[in-house]
């Protein structure tokens, strides 16, 4: 069911036992105006990440994040690190694994050149958390020391890129929204680099492992429980 606005939505919900808010945006804004109309339903947040780090200057929006824990029954995690993270701040939570579908991420025969390195990057410009910027930095030095490689991008418009005036040879395969083209994209490619400055889990570096490929990851957030 999709509703035109967090009003109708409140006003027209259906009897349900669980109502589930995946971003602190819909847990602060919309939980409690679902919540004041259904008293008698469950919440639950299911808090992937510490969002506040995604505003690490914006004091009023940490403060709606930190208020958006108090609105729901249940605080679910991925991590010990969210959930220790969490608890410094007062709140409790549960944590549930989570994990990849290997029968999409496994390893695959490569089809291309032996002699070309290719390096992929999952390229988010737009999310400073994502640390773009300074993997160009090592981009920029790896082109320099090293003529046999070819840096792969994926998670963008090319659009996105434009403005970093790139100077070096890349392959920017886009947004790509099918599991097994990503697991298809990470085996044709030697090592699988994510520059974030923190990860809540920390995904992508998991999938290129369960296909076959050395990673270099920060250590950082819940990416160190694998």
């Amino acid at each position: 069911l999709r509703y035109k606005n967090i009003k109708e939505m409140a006003q027209n919900l259906p009897e349900v036992d669980l109502v589930v808010a995946t971003f602190w945006s819909t847990a602060y804004y919309w939980l409690p105006k679902i919540k004041n109309k259904n008293p008698h339903f469950l919440y639950l947040y299911f808090i992937q990440d510490i969002e506040s780090r995604f505003y690490p200057y914006n004091l009023d929006v940490k403060e709606k994040i930190r208020q958006s824990y108090r609105f729901v029954d249940y605080r679910v995690v991925t991590t010990e690190w969210i959930k220790n993270e969490l608890l410094n701040i007062g709140f409790t939570s549960q944590k549930i694994n989570i994990g990849i579908d290997l029968n999409v991420f496994y390893p695959r025969n490569k089809k291309y050149s032996k002699q070309i390195k290719r390096i992929i990057l999952q390229a988010r410009p737009k999310s400073y958390q994502r640390g773009f910027e300074k993997a160009l930095e090592v981009c920029k030095i790896l082109n320099k020391k090293k003529k046999n490689i070819k840096f792969v991008f994926f998670g963008c418009n090319e659009e996105d890129l434009k403005p970093f005036n790139i100077p070096f040879e890349y392959e920017n395969m886009g947004l790509i929204y099918d599991s097994n083209k990503v697991a298809e994209l990470y085996c044709s490619c030697d090592i699988f680099f994510d520059p974030s400055i923190f990860q809540g889990f920390g995904m992508p570096g998991l999938e290129a492992m369960a296909c076959g490929i050395p990673t270099v990851l920060t250590k950082e957030g819940g990416i160190t429980e694998y």
